[in-house]
């Protein structure tokens, strides 16, 4: 990519991790949805622009937020940034032509796929009482789940090879979480919608970027 192009993606990102101390403290769970979109889209771009136009410039906005809130004293918002920070900062550690990689000539043994469908099951409650036991403010609970979650989606990403696998985990993960939604989450039929869309965009973002990718190597090859 030119490099021009990249230096505007990196003020984009800037300007979208700066955006989190903007926004109203009830839209904060819609951001925390929409920034972990933003980043898997920048997953089907080169690697340096993934790092250098996308997550660095959103981790440096990110940072001035940290301590913006810690310096107002809105603690609870302080927690909630500096563990986004502290979540893309480990997110960007993943290896990026991992995530874009097929392993369609390399047959998933059943061990393999027993492992990833147990994981799909325990992922929803794994996140929920990792956050739960170490009790947080409750006016943030949510966002934490979210959080933690949209992360662990970000690894689980790599799994997808075939639609059938993509849409057996998609499935696993809905009924699922409605069960943690109803049982923890005080969502109105809003929050309740956007979150199951937001994940749905995230995981096919990830399925159709290794599609794509695939596809069109495949074609520079013949």
């Amino acid at each position: 990519m030119n490099p021009k192009y990249t230096f505007l993606l990196a003020l984009l990102s800037y300007c979208a991790g700066l955006a989190m101390y903007i926004i109203p403290e009830q839209s904060t769970l819609f951001y925390i949805m929409g920034i972990f979109l933003y980043i898997n889209v920048f997953t089907m771009f080169h690697p340096i622009t993934f790092h250098y136009g996308g997550m660095r410039p959103l981790q440096i906005g990110l940072s001035s937020v940290v301590i913006m809130h810690l310096l107002t004293g809105k603690i609870e918002l302080f927690i909630v940034a500096l563990a986004l920070l502290v979540s893309l900062i480990f997110i960007e550690r993943e290896d990026v032509y991992l995530l874009n990689e097929s392993s369609h000539t390399l047959k998933d043994s059943l061990g393999l796929t027993i492992k990833r469908f147990i994981a799909a099951v325990f992922m929803p409650f794994s996140v929920t009482y990792v956050v739960l036991i170490f009790r947080p403010y409750e006016e943030i609970t949510a966002m934490l789940i979210v959080l933690l979650y949209f992360s662990a989606l970000f690894v689980a990403s790599k799994w997808f090879n075939s639609i059938v696998s993509f849409g057996v985990f998609m499935l696993i993960q809905i009924l699922l979480f409605v069960y943690v939604i109803e049982l923890y989450f005080s969502w109105n039929s809003e929050q309740i919608t956007l979150f199951f869309v937001a994940i749905l965009l995230f995981l096919f973002i990830g399925y159709a970027r290794k599609g794509l990718l695939n596809y069109a190597n495949n074609n520079k090859s013949r």
